[in-house]
């Protein structure tokens, strides 16, 4: 297949580029910073420099692709309409193709509450409050074969948001010290390697009928 592939240079958009590649795909990455393309070519990617907020120009790279796979997010405050300009565009440009568009959230956006399955309500924080209008205009979305992941804590790859975390705040001296929580101390999470999401991501770029996929262990 041909695949467009935004964030390939991102922690998991890095290693859904290996594994698209593995899987014999052709893989087209819309590349911000023009000095990361040499690190796509020698990835097994092409390089095309741009940005996702170019509307005309991620149309033009979709419709000449057999399948989309949108990992990139500029963060802060223009996530949300960067999102939505690419989405709209790819929407637009594989209309009635049957084509893949494969796109990710995040388990977080459910919020607070016990195991979560692909039917569960979302109640997203407020720092992503606006994802779900997004995703939900992706699964809805007729004539195009869709799928959104929403992977759990990604490890493996480097720093990540689990160092972050073993490496706040304690109290206490010597092995006696404890990280600083917020309540109670008896919240939980869920963890996936950073090999997981973009397995699940490349299969899906592939699959007859994707669907929503939650990235993680079973709850």
């Amino acid at each position: 297949m041909r695949v467009l592939l935004t964030g390939a240079t991102g922690y998991i958009g890095s290693a859904t580029l290996d594994a698209l590649v593995v899987a014999g795909h052709e893989v087209t990455c819309l590349v911000r910073d023009p000095s990361r393309a040499e690190e796509i070519e020698e990835r097994g990617g092409r390089a095309v420099p741009g940005d996702i907020t170019d509307a005309a120009a991620v149309r033009e790279l979709a419709a000449v692709s057999d399948g989309v796979v949108h990992l990139a997010s500029p963060g802060g405050d223009t996530s949300a309409w960067a999102d939505d300009v690419l989405t709209t565009a790819v929407l637009g440009a594989l209309a009635g193709t049957g084509k893949a568009f494969v796109t990710t959230a995040g388990v977080w956006d459910h919020g607070s509450g016990g195991d979560i399955t692909e039917t569960s309500p979302l109640r997203p924080p407020r720092l992503t409050a606006w994802r779900p209008a997004i995703t939900g205009r992706v699964r809805a979305a007729t004539g195009i074969r869709t799928a959104v992941v929403a992977p759990a804590l990604t490890y493996g790859r480097g720093d990540n948001l689990l160092h972050v975390v073993s490496g706040s705040p304690r109290t206490g001296t010597g092995d006696s010290r404890a990280l600083v929580v917020v309540g109670g101390g008896n919240s939980t999470g869920r963890q996936c390697t950073s090999t997981t999401s973009p397995r699940s991501t490349s299969a899906l770029s592939s699959t007859p009928r994707p669907g929503p996929v939650s990235s993680g262990p079973p709850g």
